[in-house]
Formats: structure tokens, C-alpha cells, sequence
């Protein structure tokens, strides 16, 4: 049997949950091309069918496997999803299976973060999203520590640096540029209490919100970290999208300026933060 054609066919039986069962019927044979299978798969599925104990012990170990690894990688990237799914009363391993039902058992090898926002956009897409309050606003700020994390990831060491400092900088004459070790989320309701005290998390009604974060990771060894900002300082960080003076950054928002003293101070608090940076000239 070829090598290739052997793991095709195994891949199908373990991902597939209907596959799986058929394959052991009596008759499966004559029905096999009826599942897809070529003249050549046949024998090999055939051959699997043979010995359904040992099959079938391989199929239950790698699902369980990869139910396990769901659980990993939401208690990785997501821990604050996962205790307010907990103190609502959810299975977590149940909802694992159903998660991997949806995206027919696929294995995301080592890739724990991009697992993990998979997990995420799959929970803020289902019912759960809609039925338990507060769920899509962690799940809004976790998927954002997972995509700061991913993409601090993909960068070269000698690139993920400290900023220089910002002190002695006129930052309305300075040039301006956002970095990658920042990310903004904006949450309709104000998470900052279930933050503080973990406890609290699925225990306690919020506040309305929106509540405006920026989450940072000061270096390379540290986690990422908080920090709550104005709505003003969520949208002038996202607007530097490439280096712009503070006058074109300004322009660039539209709509009635405020004060531009009140800009140099938001700006001043995320050079602080090291997500801005900002040069002479």
C-alpha cells in the first residue's frame, strides 16, 4: 500500500465521526465508493475495518487528544473566557467537541495561539455569545491578547525593542509612529471590576459601557498588561497607520479637534506605554 494513499485514508476515518462508524458495517464494501473512496483507498479502509477494536481505540484516543488540546490552548490564550464559562456551568470538554465536530477534528499541531483564536471566533460566532452576558466582551479582549501575542511572535528579536524614550521630544513637531507591542480593544460593557478581582468574573452585573483598553507588553519576557484609555486615545493610536505629525494625525480623524494640548498628553501617556514612539523632525 502506498504511503501517501494510507495516510489520506486514515486522516478521513479519524476526522470524519460518520466515516468512522460506516466503515464497520457489514456490506461497507459495496458502499465504499459511495463515500468517496477510490478503487485504490477501498482495501486500505477495508483493511482498518478489519480490526474495529484496535480502530476504534485509536480513533476515541485521538479525539480525546484533541479535546485535550482545545482545553490547552483556551486555558493558554483565553483564561478569563474559560472562568466565566466554568461559573455559568458550561463543559468545557463537551463544548471542546463540538467545537472540533465544526471544524472536522482538525489538529493544530504546536500552534497554541492560533488555536486558540480559532477557539475564540468560534465561541464569539455560536449561541453562547448571545446567551451568556458579558461573554463577547472577554472574548473581544482575549482574542486581542492573542493577536499581540501572534504578532510579536512573527518578529525578529533585534526588531521588538523598547522604544526610546519620548522625554525632551516636542511631540507637535515631532513624527509619530505606532509599534507593534500595542493592541486596542473597546468593550461595551466596563470590565475593570472583573479585572482587578478575578473572583468577582461571571459573579457580579457590569456597567454599560464602551470601556476603551489598550493592552502593551513593555519586553519580551514580560506578559502583556492593561491599561484603561479615552476613546480619543483608542482612536488616534489606531490612526497611525504609517508615521504622521501630530497636525496630520489630527486631520486624519476628522470631525470637531479638541484642544491640541489634550492630544499631546493622550499621545505623551502611550509614548509611556512604548507603543508610540516619536522622533525629532
Amino acid at each position: 500500500m502506498e504511503a501517501s494513499t494510507v495516510w489520506t485514508v486514515w486522516r478521513r476515518i479519524l476526522r470524519e465521526p460518520a466515516l468512522s462508524d460506516v466503515i464497520f458495517e457489514p456490506g461497507f464494501a459495496d458502499r465504499a465508493s459511495e463515500h468517496g473512496f477510490t478503487a485504490e483507498q477501498i482495501p486500505i479502509a477495508l483493511a482498518y475495518a478489519e480490526t474495529p477494536h484496535r480502530t476504534r481505540w485509536f480513533i476515541v484516543n485521538y479525539r480525546f487528544r484533541l479535546v485535550s488540546s482545545f482545553l490547552y490552548a483556551l486555558e493558554t490564550g483565553a483564561p478569563l473566557t474559560v472562568r466565566l464559562l466554568v461559573s455559568s456551568g458550561h463543559d468545557l470538554r463537551a463544548l471542546g467537541e463540538r467545537y472540533m465536530e465544526a471544524r472536522g477534528w482538525e489538529d493544530h499541531g504546536p500552534f497554541v495561539y492560533t488555536f486558540c483564536a480559532d477557539v475564540l471566533d468560534f465561541l464569539r460566532r455560536s449561541e453562547l455569545a448571545a446567551e451568556l452576558p458579558y461573554l463577547r466582551d472577554v472574548i473581544a479582549l482575549e482574542a486581542a491578547s492573542v493577536e499581540l501575542v501572534r504578532r510579536l511572535a512573527k518578529l525578529p528579536g533585534e526588531r521588538y525593542r523598547r522604544p526610546a524614550p519620548s522625554d525632551g521630544v516636542d511631540l507637535r513637531a515631532a513624527t509619530l509612529r505606532r509599534n507593534l507591542q500595542g493592541i486596542t480593544v473597546t468593550t461595551e460593557h466596563a470590565l475593570g471590576p472583573w479585572l482587578r478581582d478575578k473572583s468577582l468574573l461571571g459573579r457580579t452585573p457590569l456597567q454599560k459601557g464602551p470601556q476603551h483598553l489598550l493592552l502593551y507588553v513593555p519586553s519580551p519576557t514580560s506578559s502583556y498588561k492593561l491599561a484603561g484609555i479615552p476613546e480619543r486615545g483608542a482612536r488616534l493610536f489606531n490612526a497611525l497607520t504609517e508615521p504622521r505629525s501630530l497636525s496630520a494625525l489630527r486631520r486624519s480623524l476628522g470631525g470637531d479637534e479638541p484642544p491640541e494640548g489634550d492630544d499631546v498628553v493622550i499621545l505623551q501617556r502611550l509614548c509611556e506605554y512604548g507603543v508610540v514612539e516619536a522622533s525629532r523632525g
